[in-house]
């Protein structure tokens, strides 16, 4: 009947609407999570050079290190990056914690050009050395020592992270 094409006709619009409307809602995040990173940087930016400026050295190094990690976290694509730049990226973490708990920790690595130049995980040891920092000095009375060490053992990479913080009781893990 004419009323029910009528009414099919007026669904297939209306459902039309949604559908590009969805669209530009999705268009418009994909903008949005491309700007944020940028006016981010730029801001990040000009702090370091207001502290540059300020003649306060810990603290544009601190912000650098962060606009550091953020490229690399927010960078699109880039799922492996080389043990080196990986490394690279973990020294980043360390510079802004220093800052936090300022000796507190002293941190090494221990990596030769071997594996520097094998494909990695990207942010793949910063979550690991991050949960030194938090648990391994937590009421510690010393200085906490970190160390992160990669080698080859045939084709893979084998890390190895440690600490000689507080530590915890395997068992109740």
């Amino acid at each position: 009947s004419f009323n029910h094409m009528e009414k099919e006709i007026s669904r297939l619009i209306h459902e039309n609407y949604e559908i590009s409307l969805r669209e530009k809602e999705t268009q418009l995040m994909a903008l949005t999570m491309q700007i944020n990173p940028h006016f981010l940087y730029n801001t990040l930016d000009a702090i370091s050079w207001m502290a540059k400026i300020n003649r306060q050295p810990e603290i544009e190094h601190m912000v650098l290190s962060l606009a550091a990690l953020f490229r690399a976290s927010l960078h699109n694509g880039d799922k492996f990056i080389t043990v080196r730049e990986e490394m690279d990226l973990v020294q980043n973490f360390v510079q802004i914690q220093k800052v936090r708990f300022p000796e507190r920790f002293v941190f090494e690595e221990d990596f030769d050009g071997e594996v520097a130049n094998k494909y990695t995980l990207k942010l793949l040891l910063q979550p690991i050395v991050e949960n030194c920092v938090k648990h391994g000095i937590v009421g510690l009375k010393r200085v906490c020592r970190i160390k992160v060490s990669a080698r080859l053992d045939g084709g893979d990479i084998v890390y190895e992270i440690e600490d000689d913080g507080v530590g915890f009781d395997p068992a109740a893990a």
